[in-house]
């Protein structure tokens, strides 16, 4: 069975990274730069209260996430808005609705923090825009990167 809940960085760290790791496996072709984790900068996010994370777990194990910054938005005075860092879900818990409900859990606990809107981004080489229409988001710009040496 499949569970979805809200949980904080510092107390699923050691769990957190291995599921990770599987995630920058399988796209890190892309990666622009290639991942070098600031994890004391992450953990001070999470107890800010600016990281959110919601996971999804399978009979108690870690199977998927979807992390999110939560600032105001600089757009929008007064307004609060959610960013997207990173989601997965482990390949072997593709089926089904699985990572659309973590999803689906994410925004409905940061429709409750009070964020009017989210944006997430979908890697190039690993495309899963068909989850993001299916959630009705919709594309409202293509992001670039340049890396210099």
């Amino acid at each position: 069975m499949i569970t979805y809940q809200t949980e904080h960085l510092h107390d699923i760290l050691d769990e957190f990274m291995p599921l990770l790791a599987r995630n920058i496996g399988e796209v890190d072709v892309a990666e622009c730069p290639a991942a070098n984790i600031n994890w004391d900068m992450y953990l001070g996010f999470d107890a800010q209260g600016v990281l959110h994370i919601t996971t999804a777990r399978v009979d108690g194990e870690l199977a998927g996430y979807a992390l999110f910054f939560v600032l105001p938005d600089p757009h929008n005075a007064g307004r609060l808005m959610a960013e997207a860092d990173v989601y997965y879900m482990a390949p072997e818990h593709r089926k089904g609705f699985a990572a659309i409900r973590l999803m689906r859990e994410a925004e409905k606990e940061l429709k409750q923090r009070g964020c009017r809107h989210v944006v997430i981004r979908v890697n190039m080489e690993h495309d899963c825009s068909a989850v993001a229409r299916y959630l009705k988001y919709r594309p409202i710009e293509t992001v670039w990167c340049k890396e210099f040496d």
